[in-house]
């Protein structure tokens, strides 16, 4: 900063600028392919990933206990000197953070597609929370002490929840994806979960609106005698709803509601259900069999030749720079991920046609590409058969079966 004094709008337009900065890795990460991953990566191994971690984590300690320091005392500072020196403290802090995470995302083969994106976004977190609290800090002369003292202590808290979450972010690549996977499969366990209530309801509704309707049936043929009758005997007391009144209304669209599904409705949102709940456990298994599988097993198959036989492929990972097979496996690991994704967004594409009236033609199509999306997720792990340990094999003769199981499945 020279001798510019530092002011709170100076470290706020430099925490965005280092948000900003923070796009360009990512994005450029994003783009590469994964001959060039491999290409640049000579230098990467897994104890880098671990390190950035630790050290992002320990400065993000450091942001946290200067923003405590800058929250408790800047009411109680004198002069521009002062403020300058705090301030230039926990900007001191706050670039380390971000220069750690920029070189963390930026480094080829390190960072997983998942990792950095978690990484990023927990890097973006504390520049948002530091942005409220320099703009409060703004502000401050203009503000009540005591209102100032308390914006202020809930926006140092934000920070340090930030703060935290940088240091929550996962162990690992393999860590990180298979968090991912499992994200998507929960959200297709939330897609079956409305859908099977929906056919729960129909069907308690069903068994009962038999009896329901007759009795309404019923009632209404009594009101419509005794109104016709009321005529002849102007005495005679009434009974139920006046004709044309609110409640004769609604009793008469009782009669008439339309609304339950059928019994074909019901049978193809049962069967459409199976479908989900089967292509569900493929994104679950794929999370599974990501968890049971190691760099070296991951790598051997990636290796690109379709006739290298089982053994070969398994020796040829073996000899390989643990740097390329780092590389190899990110590769995997974001092609798993990426499938699944496709996989989870074809069934809650899937899923929106299961609101009656079906359209048989369009429910049919969106089957057949759920079972193919979720065929594509199996073959990115099965792929990798050949130089999976039994644990992981296991989670791959499970996914085989799973998808077995998807194609019988017939709208």
């Amino acid at each position: 900063m020279g001798d510019e004094v530092l002011t709170p709008q100076g470290v706020l337009a430099k925490v965005r600028q280092l948000a900003d900065f923070l796009d360009a890795p990512s994005a450029q990460s994003g783009a590469s392919t994964n001959q060039d991953k491999s290409a640049r990566s000579s230098n990467v191994n897994r104890k880098d990933y671990e390190t950035f971690r630790d050290m992002i984590g320990r400065a993000s300690e450091q942001l946290e206990n200067q923003s405590n320091k800058v929250a408790l005392g800047w009411a109680s500072l004198r002069n521009d000197d002062e403020r300058h020196a705090i301030l230039q403290a926990l900007l001191q802090h706050t670039e380390l953070v971000f220069t750690c995470t920029f070189l963390m995302v930026s480094s080829e083969g390190l960072c997983c597609a998942a990792a950095r994106d978690e990484i990023v976004a927990a890097a973006k977190q504390v520049a948002a929370a530091l942005s409220l609290m320099m703009e409060l800090l703004s502000n401050a002369k203009t503000m009540d002490a005591d209102v100032f003292a308390a914006e202020i202590a809930r926006k140092c808290g934000a920070v340090w929840d930030a703060c935290k979450g940088v240091r929550m972010v996962a162990k690992s690549n393999r860590a990180a994806s298979k968090r991912r996977v499992l994200l998507a499969a929960r959200a297709v366990k939330d897609t079956h979960d409305e859908f099977n209530r929906m056919l729960q309801d129909s069907r308690a509704s069903s068994s009962s609106s038999s009896d329901t309707q007759m009795g309404q049936a019923s009632d209404a043929n009594q009101m419509m005698e005794e109104t016709a009758g009321s005529s002849a005997d102007a005495d005679a007391p009434a009974s139920g709803p006046k004709i044309g009144s609110d409640e004769w209304y609604a009793m008469m669209d009782d009669l008439g509601d339309e609304s339950d599904m059928d019994d074909e409705d019901e049978d193809r949102l049962e069967r459409g259900l199976a479908l989900i709940r089967t292509a569900g456990m493929v994104i679950q298994n794929a999370a599974k069999t990501i968890g049971a599988t190691a760099p070296r097993q991951a790598a051997a198959a990636s290796l690109d030749s379709a006739s290298v036989s089982a053994s070969a492929s398994a020796s040829a990972s073996a000899s390989a720079p643990a740097s390329v097979v780092r590389a190899r496996y990110v590769a995997w690991l974001d092609t798993v991920v990426l499938a699944a994704a496709l996989a989870e967004k074809t069934v809650t594409s899937f899923a929106v046609n299961l609101y009656p009236p079906h359209d048989e033609d369009r429910l049919r199509t969106a089957a057949a590409l759920v079972q193919a999306k979720t065929q594509e997720l199996t073959q990115a792990i099965t792929n990798e058969t050949p130089s999976l340990d039994e644990g992981a094999a296991a989670h791959v003769q499970a996914l085989n079966d799973l998808q077995a199981s998807l194609a019988s499945l017939a709208i």
